[in-house]
């Protein structure tokens, strides 16, 4: 099934929205201009572009909505929830799993106060994030998460468990995190799968005020560095459950955890927690 969607169209959904293609027979919401799927129905040739259409929207009075095998392209051309994004969800009633979301204007898929899981999908190629994930509790795993304009995945105001992905050739950090509790374990490659957090053109993984559970992954190739932590994010994710261990972490602009911010308790820094300190602009307020 092929859905076009004119400039400035958009689709909202406060019922149900069951989209649920096969691997071979997938569901396609894209641009009236996208020939490559279901011919030229305009007659124009053929010329889509980022943000032609709006977005796909599951209001927070829907429910029992499947996306399953179903490609997304080339909308984002208008902003819900102060940003584009070509998928926004607004109610934890949704499936969301073997899905492609690409050349999107804004965001790939905005999350907006629910609990939601994206599962074995592929969001690349966007202008700006692949996933933001705002007020929520989301769970993120086995996904392909590559060539976003922005942050692979950005993460404010909620509880994320982010493993088993590839994250890697975003512009922005891999993952960005904003006072937030997060847990970023297994990303890294097993028999050549592709998995970890790499080739990002700023940070693996960037966090300010928050909390994680850093462990068994593979950071590598990241140009500014692995990781840069705020001091007080570094406290909070080496004390209590959390931990930064077990993580393969080579050829990063800096090998390394990066501390910067203020500290604003005592603390002692775990001298077993993977890669070398190095201190960047870092005020002890305490």
């Amino acid at each position: 099934m092929v859905v076009k969607f004119q400039a400035g169209a958009s689709l909202s959904v406060n019922g149900t929205l069951f989209a649920e293609g096969t691997p071979d027979r997938k569901i396609y919401f894209t641009s009236l201009k996208d020939d490559t799927v279901g011919g030229d129905t305009d007659g124009d040739g053929g010329s889509p572009a980022r943000g032609d259409w709006r977005y796909l929207n599951f209001a927070a009075g829907s429910n029992g909505n499947v996306l399953d095998d179903v490609v997304v392209r080339y909308g984002g051309g208008w902003g819900i929830s102060s940003s584009y994004v070509s998928v926004h969800v607004a109610t934890a009633s949704i499936t969301v799993q073997n899905i492609l979301i690409e050349d999107g204007y804004g965001h790939g898929i905005y999350l907006n106060a629910v609990d939601v899981s994206i599962d074995s999908s592929i969001i690349r190629d966007n202008r700006l994030s692949g996933i933001y994930v705002n007020n929520s509790t989301a769970t993120i795993t086995n996904n392909t998460i590559s060539g976003n304009e922005q942050h692979g995945i950005h993460i404010v105001n909620s509880t994320v468990t982010v493993t088993d992905n590839r994250i890697s050739s975003n512009s922005g950090h891999g993952i960005y995190v904003d006072n937030s509790s997060v847990t970023i374990a297994g990303n890294k490659p097993i028999a050549d799968n592709g998995r970890g957090i790499y080739n990002n053109l700023q940070y693996g993984i960037y966090a300010l005020n928050s909390a994680l559970n850093i462990t068994d992954n593979s950071l590598t190739g990241n140009t500014a560095g692995a990781m840069y932590l705020d001091a007080d994010s570094l406290l909070d994710s080496t004390t209590g459950d959390n931990d930064i261990s077990g993580n393969t972490i080579s050829g990063n602009g800096l090998d390394a955890i990066l501390i910067g911010g203020t500290l604003s308790q005592n603390a002692t820094w775990d001298g077993s927690v993977d890669g070398t300190y190095v201190v960047n602009n870092l005020t002890v307020a305490y």
